[in-house]
Order: structure tokens, then C-alpha cells, then sequence
């Protein structure tokens, strides 16, 4: 490829990186083995999905609940749900399917920012990642509305706590 001279920019890699993902969805589509795939992968999103959307008002209602029965200690148990859900989860889901290897493009004269921004990029669509950012949106919607206070700046100190004052005048 003597005509390429330069690196192209980062928008251009980033387009080409999802027009050969495409391509590779579009051409497994050709074998019986890689239309299963795409139904189970659209199976698995609408499960998610439903998982999701079902535990968001659980998880809203839970923690408004704490928030205006003064029991916050209680708002542990959604956060560890979510660690686990988040964390751990994807690991054994990981471990029994094939993924795409990044170092793949690692063959192509890619800078490392366009690297970095497709793994991120990935990364944040991971259906697993979606729903515990979803629930981490819903739990912080549910404490809102229990104490809206809580969300204003500077009210999680008590006055002068963090100029080191005594507070009592």
C-alpha cells in the first residue's frame, strides 16, 4: 500500500473499525451456525433488557425506601447487587463465549487513541455495563426523591467541617 502516506484521523478509524465489524456480523449471517449466534445475541439483549428495566423500580423503590425510614446502611445490598451484576457476572459469560480480540487491530497502523476509544467504546456498550449504569442512574433517582437535599452542593457536610471549624459558634 504505497499510496497510504499517513495515518488517517480518528474519526476515519473508528468509522472503519465499525464498517469491518459490520461486515464480519453481516457476512456470519451467510452460515446456519452464525444466525444462531445473532438469535441467541438478540435473545440475551431482550433478557438483559427485561432484567434491567424489571429491577430498575425494585431497586428505586428500595432505596427510596432506606432513604425515608432512615435506614442508608440498608443502601449496601443494591450497591453490592450491582458490583456483582457489573463485576463479576460478565467474567463467567466471558469465559464461555468467544469475544473480539483487540490485538487483532493491532496489525493495522492504528494510533493508540483510536485503540483506547474502541475499547472504551466496548466497554460502555457492554449490555452488562448498560444495565448497572442504568440501575446506578435509578438508585441515584430513587435517593433523590427520598432527601432531595442530598444532591445539593454542599450539603453532605454539616457547617464548617471542611474548613475544620468545631461548627458551633
Amino acid at each position: 500500500m504505497p499510496e497510504i502516506d499517513r495515518i488517517p484521523s480518528l474519526a476515519i478509524q473508528i468509522a472503519l473499525v465499525g464498517r469491518m465489524r459490520w461486515k464480519l456480523f453481516r457476512n456470519s449471517l451467510r452460515t446456519w451456525r452464525g444466525r444462531l449466534e445473532a438469535t441467541s445475541l438478540v435473545v440475551i439483549g431482550l433478557t438483559i433488557s427485561a432484567f434491567a428495566l424489571g429491577a430498575e423500580s425494585v431497586w428505586e423503590f428500595f432505596v427510596f425506601f432506606c432513604i425515608k425510614s432512615g435506614r442508608a446502611g440498608w443502601l449496601a445490598l443494591p450497591f453490592w447487587f450491582v458490583f456483582i451484576f457489573w463485576q463479576v457476572l460478565p467474567l463467567f459469560v466471558v469465559a464461555s463465549s468467544p469475544q473480539f480480540e483487540f490485538s487483532n487491530l493491532l496489525r493495522f497502523p492504528f494510533r493508540f487513541s483510536s485503540l483506547f476509544l474502541v475499547s472504551l467504546i466496548y466497554g460502555v456498550f457492554d449490555p452488562f455495563a448498560l444495565a448497572a449504569c442504568f440501575w446506578l442512574g435509578c438508585m441515584g433517582f430513587g435517593i433523590m426523591l427520598g432527601d432531595p437535599g442530598t444532591f445539593a452542593v454542599g450539603s453532605a457536610y454539616p457547617t464548617g467541617f471542611c474548613a475544620g471549624e468545631s461548627g458551633s459558634e
